[in-house]
C-alpha cells in the first residue's frame, strides 16, 4: 500500500485532534475573564475553521472536485462553524452550559468528517483500486478510491465519541441528580458511546470484509462485549480521583482492544479474492456487458467503448 495512504490519515487525525485540545486549554485559561465563553467560543471557531481548511489541503489532490462536492463541502463546514459560533446548548444544564456546547462542537466535528467523504463519494463515482488515487471512468467522470473514505470515517469517531459520552453524562445527571443515581450518568455514557464506536466502525469497514456466519456471530459478540464491559466499568466506586479516572481510561483501552480484535477477525485469506481474480480475467463491458475475455485490447467489439485496463478493473470491482 502506498505511503501516502497512511499518511494523510495520520495528518488528518491530528488536525480533528488539535481544536478540542487548544480550545479547551485556552478556555482554562482565559476562565478568568469576564467575557471568557464569547472568547472561547471566538477560539474554537477559529481554531476549527483552520483545522478544517488544513484537512481540506491534505486531501485536495485526492478528490475529484466537482460542484457536488465543493458545495456539499462548504455547507457542510459552514454547519459546523455556525452551530460554534451561536455558542447555544441543545439541552440547558445550567453552569456546564459552556462545557456542553463544546462537546457539541465535538460531536459536529466528528459528524463532519463522516458525512463529507460521503459527499466526495457520492459525487462521482469511486473506486476500491489502492494504486490511483482518481481516475475517469467510461462516462468521463471523475472517480476515488474507497480507502480514503473509510479512513476519514475512522478518524471520525474520535471526536464523535468524545462529544457523546460528554453530552449524554450532562445531560443524564441532570435528569436523573441524586446521590442514589450517581453511577447511572457513567453506566449510560460508557455503554451508549461504545455502541456508537463499536457500530461506526463496523459500518465503515463494513464492504472490505468477505462475510461469513462466524465473522458475522463474532462481530456481533465483540460489539456487545465492549458495550457491557464499557458500561460495568461505570459502576466503578473509586474512594479517590486516581481511581475513579478509571471509568474512562478502561473503557478507551478496551475500544482499542476492540478494534484489534476486528481487524484480526477480519483479515486473512478471503473468499473475495478469487472473485475479483476472475473478474479480472473475464472482464464485461461497464456500456453493454459484453465478455471482453480473450481480446487484446481493452475495446468493447460490440459497442465501441474503450477504456484504460485499471478503468475496466475498477468498474468490474464496482459493480459486483
Amino acid at each position: 500500500m502506498p505511503v501516502r495512504d497512511f499518511i494523510r490519515p495520520s495528518l488528518t487525525l491530528a488536525m480533528v485532534c488539535m481544536p478540542p485540545a487548544i480550545g479547551v486549554t485556552s478556555g482554562v485559561a482565559l476562565s478568568h475573564l469576564p467575557s471568557a465563553p464569547q472568547i472561547e467560543s471566538l477560539i474554537l471557531v477559529m481554531i476549527t475553521a483552520l483545522s478544517m481548511i488544513m484537512g481540506l489541503l491534505i486531501w485536495l489532490h485526492v478528490i475529484g472536485w466537482t460542484l457536488r462536492r465543493v458545495f456539499g463541502t462548504a455547507a457542510a463546514k459552514a454547519t459546523v462553524l455556525v452551530h460554534l459560533a451561536l455558542w447555544h446548548p441543545v439541552y440547558d444544564v445550567g453552569c456546564m452550559n459552556d462545557a456542553l456546547i463544546a462537546a457539541q462542537g465535538l460531536v459536529m466535528l466528528g459528524l463532519y468528517w463522516w458525512f463529507v467523504p460521503l459527499i466526495w463519494w457520492l459525487g462521482g463515482r469511486c473506486s476500491r483500486s489502492a494504486d490511483h488515487a482518481q481516475m475517469r471512468t467510461a462516462q468521463g467522470r471523475l472517480s476515488m478510491h474507497r480507502l480514503p473514505i473509510d479512513y476519514l470515517r475512522s478518524v471520525a469517531l474520535v471526536p464523535l465519541a468524545s462529544g457523546l459520552f460528554v453530552i449524554v453524562y450532562m445531560v443524564v445527571e441532570d435528569i436523573m441528580p441524586g446521590s442514589w443515581s450517581d453511577d447511572v450518568p457513567w453506566v449510560t455514557a460508557n455503554a451508549l458511546t461504545a455502541a456508537v464506536v463499536s457500530a461506526g466502525w463496523v459500518l465503515t469497514w463494513r464492504r472490505g470484509v468477505e462475510w461469513n456466519p462466524l465473522r458475522r456471530r463474532h462481530t456481533v459478540l465483540l460489539s456487545l462485549a465492549l458495550v457491557l464491559s464499557c458500561g460495568a466499568c461505570g459502576l466503578i466506586d473509586g474512594s479517590t480521583d486516581y481511581i475513579d479516572t478509571l471509568c474512562l481510561t478502561i473503557p478507551l483501552a478496551l475500544a482499542g482492544l476492540f478494534m484489534i480484535a476486528t481487524a484480526r477477525l477480519w483479515q486473512g485469506p478471503l473468499a473475495a479474492v478469487p472473485v475479483l481474480v476472475e473478474e479480472f480475467v473475464q472482464p464485461h463491458c461497464p456500456a453493454c456487458g459484453y465478455n471482453m475475455t480473450g481480446l487484446d485490447r481493452a475495446r468493447c467489439p460490440e459497442c465501441g467503448e474503450a477504456y484504460t485496463l485499471e478503468v475496466l478493473f475498477a468498474a468490474n470491482v464496482a459493480s459486483r
